[in-house]
C-alpha cells in the first residue's frame, strides 16, 4: 500500500478531484467525472507530508474526513462480534455449520494480539470452520496465555471493562468492584 500510494503521490494531479474534470489525451475538450478517494496508511500522514516524504498538497486534499481506527489488540470487545459475524457470514459461503464456542476458545482468542487484525481473525474463523474446531483455531499461536503474567491478566481486563462502559471510569470501577481512584491509578500507570 505505501509503496502504490507513494507512485500515486508521484504522478497524481490534484486538479483532478478539486475540479472534476480531466482531459482525455489526444481529446480537444474535458469530461466531467465523480471521484471519491479513500485510502488508508499504518503510519501517520501528516508526519510523513511534514518530512516531505508525502505531497502536502495531496495530505490537505485527502484528509476531509479522517477516521482512526485502532488494532484489535486495544478493541477487545470487538472480537466476539466480529467473530460471531464472520462465522455466520462464512459458514453460509462454505455450506458448514457453525461449531461450539468454548470457554477455552474465547480466552484463547481475547488473549490473542492479532497482530494480522481484522484479516487474520477472519481467515482464523474461516479456518475453525474447515476444522470444526474452534478451540485449535489459533494453534500455537494462543498458547500465550500460559505464560502471561498477573500484570498483563489485570491490565488487558480492565481495559476490555473500560471498553465496555465506553471509557467511563466510574462505571467501570463500579463494575470492577473497585474504586475509582484505583481505575485513574492503574490508567496513569499505563499511560492512559
Amino acid at each position: 500500500m505505501w509503496r502504490c500510494c507513494r507512485r500515486v503521490a508521484r504522478t497524481f494531479s490534484p486538479s483532478l478531484v478539486s475540479t472534476g474534470r480531466f482531459s482525455p489525451l489526444g481529446a480537444r475538450r474535458s469530461l466531467e467525472f465523480d471521484l471519491r478517494i479513500i485510502s488508508s496508511t499504518t503510519r501517520p500522514l501528516q508526519a510523513i507530508a511534514v518530512e516531505r516524504m508525502f505531497r502536502t498538497d495531496l495530505f490537505y486534499l485527502l484528509t476531509v474526513v479522517e477516521i482512526l481506527l485502532p488494532p484489535l489488540r486495544q478493541r477487545t470487545a470487538d472480537i466476539m462480534e466480529l467473530t460471531r459475524f464472520f462465522s455466520d457470514r462464512l459458514s453460509q459461503r462454505m455450506g458448514t455449520g457453525v461449531p461450539a464456542f468454548s470457554p477455552a476458545a474465547r480466552r484463547r482468542f481475547l488473549s490473542h494480539d492479532w497482530p494480522g487484525n481484522v484479516m487474520e481473525l477472519r481467515n482464523t474463523v474461516e479456518r475453525a470452520l474447515i476444522h470444526g474446531d474452534f478451540e485449535t483455531a489459533l494453534g500455537t499461536a494462543a498458547t500465550r496465555i500460559e505464560i502471561e503474567d498477573l500484570a498483563a491478566v489485570e491490565r488487558r481486563h480492565v481495559l476490555a471493562v473500560l471498553d465496555a462502559c465506553d471509557g467511563n471510569r466510574a462505571e467501570a470501577a463500579r463494575r470492577l468492584g473497585v474504586a475509582r481512584k484505583t481505575i485513574d491509578r492503574k490508567c496513569r500507570s499505563w499511560g492512559l
